[in-house]
């Protein structure tokens, strides 16, 4: 690799972190790689191609170690992107959500000071410490039934540990709120609060345990040749009949290390579902968590799981095309 090469990717690296920074719920791929957002699916070839070149993971052992885990996780990223390679829909969905989330984030800005008031930032870092130590804690589903039972006034599942609670009842229920609306404030407030749970499992040792289960069921899928009825079946299994065959499938980590982890609940899966569907759903509201959340019950989860395992089948089909 030429050194003007590694020092682009250095380059796009720092400005994938600086975005991280100013908007951790979405990625601007026009910006990040210097891409004329008004091309066409077929002008955008190129500049895919160009991508693929620059962040291939054969080329991971010419990167500095410190930066492995980003450059890998900048790959996993990329896979939105070149799903609109040849395909208009995509592109417009994406570009349709993108200008959706720069137009909020300026209005969020412009119109609260936002992101200058150092009070409510230095607020916003102790709630996503809060979440991050319940996850450790608890798991993905109680830490969330936590939070939204805290925006209700009841701070007694918010765990003592990091001083988590004492801060949130110091902040306030009427602050804190103010703060998740503040994230989007036309959007649902359920949809607020799945993507501030999303920034926090960006975190290396959440996102980490949450791959445990996306990474199983990637692999399940790509296995059955992109049939995602095998997938379907086991987490119907796992979520509703307890099924430990289908345990050691789709949590091999404590599967493996029984005693050292917490094994995964039926609602953490439920919840880490939701998170993806809800994380890939490029403009289309009907894929929000707060629209998924209303066919929730025992009976009706095939619905969501059905949207899951679609998704991780568009995301294989994807992969697959592009390397």
């Amino acid at each position: 690799m030429s050194a003007q090469t590694l020092q682009q990717i250095y380059f796009i690296i720092k400005s994938y972190v600086d975005q991280k920074k100013q908007h951790p719920d979405y990625v601007d791929f026009y910006a990040l790689y210097d891409i004329d957002q008004a091309k066409n699916v077929n002008e955008l070839k190129p500049d895919i191609r160009r991508v693929r070149k620059l962040f291939h993971p054969d080329q991971i052992g010419y990167i500095d170690k410190n930066f492995h885990d980003i450059y890998n996780e900048i790959i996993n990223k990329n896979k939105e992107l070149f799903e609109m390679e040849n395909n208009e829909r995509k592109k417009q969905e994406y570009d349709g959500f993108l200008n959706y989330k720069k137009k909020s984030n300026n209005d969020s800005i412009n119109n609260n000071q936002f992101a200058q008031d150092a009070d409510i930032i230095k607020d916003f870092n102790y709630i996503q410490s809060a979440i991050e130590t319940m996850i450790i804690k608890y798991g993905f589903y109680q830490a969330y039934e936590s939070f939204c039972r805290m925006l209700r006034g009841d701070f007694s599942g918010i765990t003592r540990e990091n001083s988590a609670r004492e801060r949130m009842r110091n902040m306030g229920v009427e602050n804190i709120n103010q703060i998740v609306i503040n994230l989007n404030k036309s959007a649902n407030i359920f949809d607020n609060v799945m993507d501030l749970f999303l920034t926090v499992m960006n975190k290396n040792n959440i996102e980490e345990r949450a791959n445990d289960f996306y990474s199983s069921c990637d692999k399940i899928n790509r296995e059955d040749k992109n049939n995602y009825n095998v997938l379907f079946d086991l987490i119907k299994d796992k979520c509703f009949n307890i099924n430990s065959t289908a345990s050691a499938f789709l949590d091999k980590k404590y599967s493996q290390t029984v005693g050292t982890s917490a094994e995964f609940s039926s609602k953490d899966l439920i919840f880490l579902m939701y998170a993806k569907v809800h994380k890939f759903r490029n403009g289309n509201n009907d894929m929000s968590f707060s629209r998924l959340k209303r066919f929730e019950s025992e009976n009706n989860f095939d619905y969501l799981i059905s949207n899951y395992c679609q998704v991780v089948n568009s995301m294989n089909e994807t992969y697959s095309q592009s390397y």
